[in-house]
C-alpha cells in the first residue's frame, strides 16, 4: 500500500522533532568564526566573560571584540591564535568552565595565606597583577 507524500513528511517531521537538541556552545558545535551571529556566539560570549576574556555586551555577533578575546584565551593556553572558536577551543572553554569554583570566603587587605596566592597569580595570569605573589592581601 503507498502511502500519500503528507503522511511521509509528517513522519519526517515527527522524527526530526524527536531527536535531542542540546543548549550552549559545546566541543560538537560548528566552529565559530568572525562574521557568524546566533545563540551559539552569545554562549561563547558568556563563557568567555565567566573567564574573564570578554568584557563587551553579549550581542550575539562574532566580531573583533569577539575575536580578541578568543586570540587571547588561545594564546594564554598555548594554542594556535587563529580567533577561531573550533572544536579545540570549545573544548578547553568546557573544562576551564568546569575548573572555576567560586569562593565563599572574602579575602580584603591584610588577608594572607593560599587563598591570597591564588588570587594572586590568578590575577597574574589575567594581566591584572604584576608584583610578587607573597600570599598577603596588602
Amino acid at each position: 500500500m503507498l502511502r500519500p507524500k503528507g503522511a511521509t513528511a509528517c513522519i519526517l517531521s515527527l522524527m526530526l522533532l524527536s531527536v535531542p537538541v542540546g543548549s550552549g556552545v559545546s566541543a560538537a558545535s560548528n566552529l565559530l568564526q568572525k562574521g557568524m551571529s546566533g545563540e551559539n556566539v552569545v554562549q561563547l560570549q558568556e563563557d568567555l566573560k565567566k573567564l574573564g576574556y570578554f568584557n563587551d555586551k553579549c550581542t550575539g555577533y562574532y566580531g573583533d571584540v569577539t575575536k580578541q578575546a578568543v586570540i587571547k584565551l588561545q594564546g594564554n593556553e598555548g594554542y594556535i591564535k587563529d580567533g577561531i572558536a573550533g572544536t579545540q577551543t570549545l573544548s578547553l572553554i568546557e573544562s576551564l568552565l568546569k575548573e572555576s569554583t567560586s569562593y565563599d570566603g572574602i579575602l580584603q587587605e591584610g588577608s594572607s595565606g593560599n587563598d591570597v596566592a591564588n588570587l594572586q597569580e590568578d590575577l597574574e595570569d589575567l594581566g591584572y597583577f604584576s608584583g610578587e605573589v607573597t600570599g598577603y592581601f596588602g
